[in-house]
């Protein structure tokens, strides 16, 4: 898979609207499920196959 750099703003909700490039590269359509992996200070974010345990949001 080429490498793809996109940038997306986040919301006053914290929202994003994942970049059309990257949703087709990981092949999710509306209502697909994505996975966020921390790692520092990056964020990898994955398509995800299954039905994984969602974590409560930690919030300041």
């Amino acid at each position: 898979m080429p490498a793809i750099h996109a940038v997306a703003t986040l919301t006053s909700k914290g929202r994003i609207a994942l970049p059309k490039r990257i949703r087709q590269a990981l092949g999710v359509d509306a209502g697909g499920k994505l996975a966020f992996d921390l790692r520092g200070s990056e964020v990898v974010v994955t398509r995800s196959m299954s039905n994984t345990r969602t974590l409560p949001s930690a919030r300041s």
